[in-house]
């Protein structure tokens, strides 16, 4: 997925959020939100802040989190993202579209008879639906599930891996 692409793909959510025709109109609209969670928008285990616009119906995210390497404890340590979403109406349920740059993956390798272990994080973007519930007293829960493009591990290649995620937190309105 190139640069480009990726920018008419956030453009179009954007767009398609704002035309969308709103659910209900009855409370005020989200301006921020904190989640706490698991997956590739919250850094693997962490969190992330979010701000809205356009009457809550687009926003921006970043995520700071842990990922850990599950093979060994290298390549395990600080992950983010950051992205943009498009919801559609409605005051407590809402469905939602999510493009996102992301750690997708971790890699370590090292030299036979060498103690020098190099590790990272692929980072990749990614694209997700998803559905967040916002209770009455601001309580938020928002699920995903996607696809990223991995940049894989050196001379491995690209491919495709599973995005997802699991948040709890809080937002205001």
């Amino acid at each position: 997925m190139t640069k480009d692409r990726l920018m008419r793909m956030a453009a179009a959510v954007v767009t398609l959020s704002v035309l969308m025709p709103a659910g209900g109109a009855g409370q005020d609209a989200p301006r921020a939100s904190m989640l706490a969670g698991v997956g590739n928008a919250s850094g693997w285990f962490g969190g992330q802040v979010e701000g809205y616009v356009a009457r809550g119906r687009v926003s921006g995210f970043v995520g700071l989190g842990y990922m850990p390497n599950l093979l060994n404890d290298e390549g395990s340590g600080v992950a983010g993202a950051v992205g943009v979403r498009g919801f559609t109406g409605g005051d407590r349920h809402r469905g939602l579209l999510e493009i996102s740059i992301s750690a997708l993956s971790s890699w370590t390798s090292s030299t036979w008879g060498s103690n020098e272990v190099q590790s990272g994080r692929n980072y990749g973007p990614g694209v997700a639906v998803g559905y967040q519930f916002i209770g009455n007293g601001g309580f938020t829960v928002m699920l995903t599930l996607g696809a990223g493009l991995d940049g894989g591990e050196p001379d491995f290649g690209s491919s495709l891996k599973p995005t997802l995620g699991a948040g709890f937190g809080y937002i205001w309105r």
